[in-house]
């Protein structure tokens, strides 16, 4: 009995960690999502791209504390 109590605290925990993973992943999804727009916004001018970048930084904050 104490085998398969290990065993579900043991899933129990990977299935947590798992989640935190697939969290950060689309953070840092957003984040990359962000960044590349801000590249594109620099033919729009570096003001632009400036306002994109921080817009998007601020987003992905908002989500992780979502999460």
């Amino acid at each position: 009995m104490s085998i398969e109590l290990e065993s579900r605290k043991s899933t129990t925990a990977d299935e947590k960690l798992l989640n935190i993973l697939r969290s950060e992943l689309l953070i840092a999804k957003e984040m990359l999502k962000g960044i590349s727009n801000a590249f594109n916004a620099l033919g729009k001018g570096e003001y632009e791209a400036v306002r994109w970048l921080s817009e998007e930084v601020r987003k992905s904050k908002e989500n992780a504390v979502l999460l």
